[in-house]
């Protein structure tokens, strides 16, 4: 399944380290907006971490993000 570009934002903010928080401040969102995409992403890639997810970004971005 394809992310959306929302959840491919997301998912890179996840892996620069950023919290939750702080994603939903730089794309002028909620924290529970934030918390559903990636539920949505854990979903779609079938992970149940956020560790998981950001290894997965850093295998898939050119230098490790």
């Amino acid at each position: 399944m394809t992310l959306s570009p929302r959840e491919c934002e997301v998912a890179g903010l996840v892996a620069r380290g950023l919290t939750n928080a702080e994603i939903a401040v730089r794309l002028d969102v909620s924290v529970k907006a934030v918390e559903k995409h990636l539920s949505s992403i854990y979903k779609k890639v079938g992970f149940r971490s956020r560790t998981r997810l950001l290894l997965y970004v850093a295998d898939r971005t050119p230098f490790g993000g």
